[in-house]
């Protein structure tokens, strides 16, 4: 990326530092803060966590050959 493309996305960047920084010090003044939409964080629902999808073990049939004496 040039640093013109790059412009856009340090500024969104800087805008957040400066929200997360403004939350933290209300946080830590008051034990809460206000989001941007104007909802305190202590009533926000919990996060939902998605349980990690493991992939199934593939197995294979495997067949034991015994070995004939040779006449």
């Amino acid at each position: 990326m040039t640093d013109k493309e790059k412009e856009k996305f340090d500024k969104l960047a800087e805008k957040d530092k400066e929200r997360y920084e403004k939350e933290m010090a209300a946080l830590r003044k008051n034990g809460f803060f206000v989001n941007q939409e104007g909802i305190k964080s202590t009533d926000l629902p919990p996060p939902v966590y998605k349980p990690i999808k493991m992939k199934k073990k593939r197995t294979t049939k495997s067949t034991v050959v015994e070995e004939q004496p040779v006449e």
